[in-house]
Formats: C-alpha cells, structure tokens, sequence
C-alpha cells in the first residue's frame, strides 16, 4: 500500500476536479471523494499520507473526519479548507491536530506548495517512527544480551568453584607420587582453569559496568608500588612466552593518587598481559609512571606486533577483536580493554593509545590525583 497518496474531500466537484488534475500532473497519486463518510471508507481501505478536507459539507464536517482519523492513529497529515468567513473552525482544526488549512478560494500554487511540505513531512515522520523502532529493539536485544551474559556467567562461577577446590584436593593427594606426565597434566588443567576463571569474571565485571552497578571504593594508592607488584604477579605470564619486564622504578614523590586499588590493579592487569600477549619471544613489556601537579600518567608500553591507526578506538569496544587468527591464538574474550575503559571513566580519566603496525603499542592513562566529591557511577560510555 502507499504511503504517498493524497485524498481530497469536498462537496464541490468542479474544485475536486481542478485540485486532482492539478495534483496528478505533479506526478501525485490522488483519490478524490464528496464527503466524510466516503473518505472514512477510502482511508479504510487504504493508506494516505496527506488528506486535504472541507470544514463545512453536508453530513460529516471536516472537523469530525478529522477527530475521527486522529482517534484511529493512523499516520495522516491531514489539512482543512475554509472560507475566509470560518477561520475560527479552521484554527479549532489546528488544534485537533490538523497541519495547516487552506482558505477558499486558494491558489493552485499554495495547494501544490503544501502538498510537496506535507508529503516531505510525513515521510521523515515515517523514517524517524521506523529509526525509533529499531533502536528500541537494538535497546531490548541489549538487555537481553546483557542479562543472558550475566545469568551465564554467575551459573558457570559456582561449578568453577567446585572443579577448583576439587583439583587443588586431587592435587595435594598425587603431590609426592606424581610423574612428570601427570605434573603435566595438571599444570594444564590447573592453567586453563585460571584462564577460565578469568574470562568469567571479566564478564561479569563488564555486566556491572554496563549497569553501572560497579561501584569504586577510593583511598590513598601509590601507584608505583601498585604496578611493581602487579607485573611481579604476572612474571610467570612473561616468562612463558619470553618477553623481557621492565617495572618502573620506585619513587615514592610521584605515585599516589585517590583509587581503588583493587580496579586500578585490573586496569594495570589487563593492559600488561595483553600486552605480552601480543609480544614475540625476545620482546619488552614494561609500564612508566609520570607525575603531575592534578593529574599522574601511566604508560604500559610493549614492542609487540603494533595496531593499525584505524583500530585505536575500535580495540576498546565491547567484543571487538582486531585479528581474529591473532586472537584465537592468544586466547581472550575481547572485553579486557572495555572492562579497563570502564574503570578509568569510573576514576575521572582518560585512555587512549598510540600504536603502529611492527612498531610495538603504548597505551596512555590519565588519572586525576584526587576525586571529586561523593561516589561516581559505573558505566561504559
């Protein structure tokens, strides 16, 4: 059905006559009917964008076929036409919701001219009811998506749990009789449930920053200190894959902030362990620390594979992967870099990275010394 068609409605046929060749010789689709109730039917039967009608005809008025279109919610653009004897029923008109009006006896020019408005109109009317259903499902598909992720997350935590507290019994049990195969095998098993625990509470971090149900608990941090131990922690992650750490060097004049140390030490995971991640045998991970006046800087910087200039801002999008043989290999969900993005905005600052294919990556956090007043609210922007 179209949605382009003009429906003229008066009881004078001679102007219905002028008005429809008028209309069709502008290449406009044009019904024309000789009161109310035949336009009721015309529109039941099918769709108009414009309905140009008379206030005052025999039976039903314009202003009740009017009343009666809004009432149906159809989508119409509807417009009267008055003497100049009865502008008081065309500005009532208005009100009701009719367009505009046009005043008997009117030219040919001001019918066309609104016609062309009114279908313009309703075609951006259209478009924006069709863009605004659209983002409300992409909204409702979200939800969804988000609350799945999380329900599945939780439900996988708990045998995690289980599995793990098994093993590590197992593990006491065969600790003075085990081979070398089986040291094996459970250095495997034990990896890639550390691997899988991580993953899980990754979503589920990003779950709550999406809600922004993940709330900062700030205190005095030396961040120095706080990265020192953090790549220490992960020196069995270097270690493995032969890349070479450098920690910044202590110095306690430029380090402490107002954080929460235990998101900052997420951020300072995430980005260094990715970093490795992405760095060949032979290769540096390390992280410097600058400080200024309000604000300290944080650097974790590699000589790694690089990333193009066109992915600087897609890496921090939610499941974004840039190479995805690259990925598969390196293990991961796509969300470490979204989860850290998060938790920076959580902290007032800012993160971005600078980066070139073959030329190793730095990723730059700026964080405010201290935090305003009150709690901020989590979220992913």
């Amino acid at each position: 059905m179209s949605s382009k068609k003009i429906l003229l409605v008066d009881d004078e046929i001679i102007l219905l006559d002028v008005w429809s060749r008028a209309l069709r010789r502008e290449g406009h689709e044009v019904s024309a009917v000789e009161n109310g109730q035949l336009a009721l039917e015309a529109l039941a039967r099918e769709a108009f964008a414009v309905v140009f009608t008379d206030i005052h005809m025999p039976g039903m008025g314009g202003k009740e076929l009017l009343e009666l279109i809004k009432k149906s919610a159809q989508d119409v653009c509807v417009n009267v036409i008055t003497g100049a004897a009865s502008i008081a029923d065309a500005i009532e008109c208005m009100r009701l919701g009719a367009c505009d009006y046009l005043q008997k006896p009117c030219e040919l020019d001001e019918l066309m001219v609104l016609a062309r408005r009114c279908l313009r109109h309703h075609e951006e009317r259209r478009e924006r009811k069709s863009l605004y259903a659209a983002v409300t499902r992409y909204e409702e598909l979200d939800r969804l998506r988000s609350e799945f992720v999380s329900n599945v997350s939780h439900e996988l935590r708990t045998p995690l749990f289980s599995i793990q507290g098994a093993f590590d019994l197992l593990s006491d049990a065969f600790k003075n009789g085990g081979s070398p195969q089986n040291d094996r095998l459970a250095w495997v098993v034990r990896h890639n449930l550390e691997r899988l625990t991580s993953i899980v509470n990754n979503i589920l971090d990003f779950a709550k920053l999406e809600k922004g149900a993940l709330k900062s608990s700030f205190q005095k941090v030396d961040l120095v200190i706080l990265a020192r131990e953090t790549l220490e922690a992960l020196s069995p992650l270097f270690s493995q894959k032969g890349v070479e750490m450098h920690s910044p060097a202590p110095n306690a004049a430029i380090g402490w902030l107002s954080a929460d140390p235990g998101q900052l030490r997420q951020v300072l995971t995430n980005l260094a362990a990715n970093a490795v991640k992405f760095t060949p045998a032979g290769g540096c991970v390390g992280v410097d620390i600058n400080g200024k006046d309000q604000e300290i800087e944080m650097v974790v910087w590699d000589s790694g594979i690089g990333i193009a200039p066109e992915n600087h801002q897609k890496v921090f999008e939610r499941f974004y992967q840039v190479d995805g043989s690259l990925t598969r290999e390196a293990g991961g969900s796509g969300i470490g870099l979204a989860i850290v993005k998060g938790i920076v905005q959580l902290h007032g600052g800012k993160i971005w990275v600078e980066s070139a294919l073959g030329q190793g990556s730095k990723f730059h956090v700026l964080l405010p010394r201290q935090q305003g007043a009150g709690e901020k609210k989590g979220g992913l922007l």
